[in-house]
């Protein structure tokens, strides 16, 4: 199933006993392009506190987006490691968010989420943190999903449109598709167009820009994206088709 990052923002997050708050952002990191984090809006109910909700306790948002729904209290979530509005979410925060919950680090293992392809495998696991003194991966950056919107996007160093959206597929919690709207390039009003993250080469914060392996020849002739109608796999078919690019189902991925 995929998901709108654009519409995911300020849907209400559910707990077991009642509404937590609203999906304020999106947190991914820039290694496999997970979700790493919801952050949700908890002012009315944790005033001064940035919450996140780890995608290992969501379950899968209602086809109509009223709410999505979290597999904890909002006990158990207020129980989570308090972090500053304004603070950035280190990796010493996030081991002692992973221990405060006893899931399995994502960061350690070779799957997207560790020992597991999906989060929601590692709910009902149970993992020691491993000491600081054992080797881990090179710690990544995660990156928010509401800053990176209105990057420029840029094929080869040339730009050609900016980032509309992400498009979200569960249960992996992964994002499959950077939706960049080429419409000023292109002089076609609300021309948009897909491309996998795996195409990123670099991300600039500075200058807001986000480059990518693609050539301006590709995008030119490339399957447009009709928003309109449900992304499906016949289309992702085509898209992969044209770009030469690997089909993620095709290797056990959904």
């Amino acid at each position: 199933m995929f998901w709108s990052t654009r519409n995911l923002m300020e849907v209400v997050i559910q707990a077991e006993d009642g509404e937590v708050g609203r999906c304020k952002d999106l947190l991914v990191d820039d290694r496999h392009w997970c979700i790493r984090y919801m952050v949700a809006n908890t002012h009315k109910w944790l005033p001064g506190r940035k919450v996140l909700i780890s995608p290992i306790a969501l379950g899968e948002p209602e086809p109509a987006l009223l709410n999505i729904p979290v597999k904890m209290t909002r006990d158990q979530i207020a129980s989570s490691p308090p972090l500053d509005t304004d603070a950035p979410v280190s990796r010493k925060y996030e081991r002692e968010y992973f221990k405060n919950f006893g899931w399995p680090p994502y960061w350690i293992g070779m799957e997207p989420w560790g020992a597991v392809p999906y989060p929601h495998l590692a709910f009902e696991m149970k993992q020691e943190i491993h000491d600081k003194t054992e080797k881990e991966p090179e710690e990544r950056l995660l990156r928010s999903i509401k800053e990176l919107a209105d990057y420029a996007i840029l094929a080869r160093g040339q730009e050609i449109g900016h980032l509309h959206e992400c498009m979200v597929s569960t249960p992996a919690w992964v994002v499959r598709y950077l939706v960049v709207d080429i419409s000023k390039w292109y002089q076609i009003k609300g021309r948009r167009i897909l491309i996998i993250p795996e195409c990123v080469t670099d991300i600039d914060w500075s200058k807001k820009t986000i480059d990518t392996s693609i050539g301006e020849e590709d995008v030119k002739d490339c399957p447009e994206y009709n928003q309109e109608t449900p992304l499906e796999r016949n289309f992702e078919m085509v898209l992969h088709d044209y770009y030469g690019w690997p089909r993620y189902w095709e290797n056990g991925h959904r």
